[in-house]
């Protein structure tokens, strides 16, 4: 059985270079974090993922044209076997 993880990062910026686009994500805080009996969607993200960094070189055109600043995306992490 492989265990999966799931993740909420906001895009945080998009730069483009001759060759690629370079993707720079952080995990969604987004509402309250900070108050403990907060009753927000993301609670149980903000508990497992408080700060981490994703960063992705796309040199495909279609593919780095669904990324948009400011945009949350839900990543799926799951064991390659």
């Amino acid at each position: 059985m492989t265990t999966t993880v799931t993740a909420k990062f906001r895009c945080d910026n998009i730069e483009k270079t001759e060759y690629s686009t370079n993707v720079y994500m952080s995990p969604d805080c987004s509402g309250n974090y900070f108050e403990p009996n907060v009753d927000h969607p993301n609670k149980s993200f903000w508990e497992a993922t408080p700060s981490g960094s994703l960063f992705m070189c796309i040199t495909n055109k279609e593919a780095a044209a669904a990324f948009e600043c400011g945009a949350i995306y839900t990543l799926t992490f799951e064991k390659d076997e």
